[in-house]
């Protein structure tokens, strides 16, 4: 059985019964919380796979830790042990030779518009046209919580989700023919040790792509075949 686990704070209800309406008698939803202080009350077994739509990295080691005696198989389990944050995230992508935005230095003198993020998935993305607008909005803020990239023009932005080593993207778009996309999307499956991931992709106007934003908790909203492939690792 799948096992989607969730936290009171994130209202993704809509999205469980998404994925619960491809197969219902095969899908459970859990809040984290409850089973952190009930564990007994909820019968997890070995065969189970539990997903987890939850962006507080607290309550997923809590949680992951709870089910250790379970031996569940837990999809992004090895991505999540590892405690990352969106910025380590792309700087380990840039490592490995993922094409992500620059990431600029809070001290760094820079002229030209500026995307300000937060570390975690929770708080909204900002866009400054310079630093000292930056430095206004973040006066008052602590800034250890935020990290800086530079714009990246786009021609054209795609929401894609990669399921189990396959690429989805929304329903009504039609799926690129971009073989260097695919691998790129499995690369980083690979390095992030992600079963599941959404991720934001953005084509500028010379046809090069940049990897903007990855979602390990992806709710595969748009994407009835995402859901569908999701269910397949609960068979």
């Amino acid at each position: 059985m799948l096992v989607v686990f969730y936290d009171k704070v994130k209202n993704v209800q809509n999205i469980i019964d998404k994925i619960k309406s491809n197969d219902i008698l095969i899908v459970k939803e859990i809040y984290i919380e409850d089973f952190l202080d009930e564990k007994e009350k909820y019968k997890i077994s070995e065969s189970d796979v539990a997903y987890i739509l939850c962006n507080n990295n607290v309550l997923i080691n809590k949680l992951i830790e709870k089910l250790s005696d379970v031996k569940c198989k837990i999809l992004n389990k090895e991505f999540y042990m590892q405690n990352y944050d969106k910025e380590k995230i792309q700087k380990k992508l840039l490592k490995n030779d993922i094409k992500v935005p620059k990431i600029i230095d809070f001290n760094e003198k820079f002229n030209k518009k500026l995307i300000c993020k937060p570390k975690n998935h929770t708080l909204e993305v900002n866009i400054f046209d310079n630093i000292k607008s930056l430095e206004m909005f973040l006066n008052d803020k602590n800034i250890d919580d935020f990290y800086i990239e530079e714009y990246i023009e786009n021609d054209v932005e795609y929401k894609i989700y990669f399921v189990n080593n396959k690429v989805f993207f929304y329903e009504n778009v039609e799926n690129l023919n971009n073989e260097k996309l695919n691998e790129t999307l499995n690369k980083i499956g690979k390095i992030l040790k992600l079963d599941v991931y959404s991720v934001d992709v953005i084509f500028n106007k010379n046809e090069e792509f940049y990897i903007i934003d990855i979602n390990p908790s992806a709710g595969l909203f748009m994407s009835k075949d995402a859901q569908r492939e999701l269910i397949n690792f609960a068979k």
